[in-house]
């Protein structure tokens, strides 16, 4: 089965609550050809392992799943993540219904509804690397830029 993926070079973080979910995306992603750099299960691990990622990976992809945190502020912990990394592209995974996510200036940049296919997760990462699309004198970018 030939699986249409991002370009190799883009380094992923997963940040879900399963381990057994965690390991699942690890493997598809390696298969897929992506450098998964770093796997949390729990908001705490994320932020104080996230320094270290930062450090060595100037751009990366952040799955992060909307309910890691305990506390309810993985939204919060996101903005200031990005704070820390300007360059990183955080995607945000949920159940909750999309028109009920809360939209924070700068949290994320692109939102999956759960269940999704990990093709569809691809397609996110893909979108989130992609340069925006000019037609005529306007921009079109679905998801605020590129990783470019």
């Amino acid at each position: 089965m030939q699986i249409a993926t991002p370009r190799k070079d883009i380094p992923v973080v997963i940040a879900v609550r399963s381990r057994q979910l965690a390991e699942v995306y690890e493997r598809f992603f390696r298969i897929s050809g992506l450098k998964v750099v770093g796997t949390f299960v729990d908001g705490d691990s994320m932020l104080s392992g996230f320094k270290v990622i930062s450090a060595a990976h100037e751009k990366f992809v952040l799955i992060l799943d909307r309910k890691l945190c305990d506390d309810g502020r993985t939204l919060e912990r996101a903005v200031e993540l990005r704070h820390t990394n300007p360059n990183l592209k955080i995607i945000i995974a949920t159940s909750q219904d999309l028109s009920e996510v809360r939209v924070d200036d700068n949290a994320f940049d692109a939102l999956i509804e759960k269940p999704f296919t990990l093709s569809e997760l691809l397609a996110k990462i893909e979108e989130l690397d992609s340069p925006p699309r000019i037609k005529g004198g306007r921009v079109f970018s679905d998801l605020g830029g590129s990783m470019a």
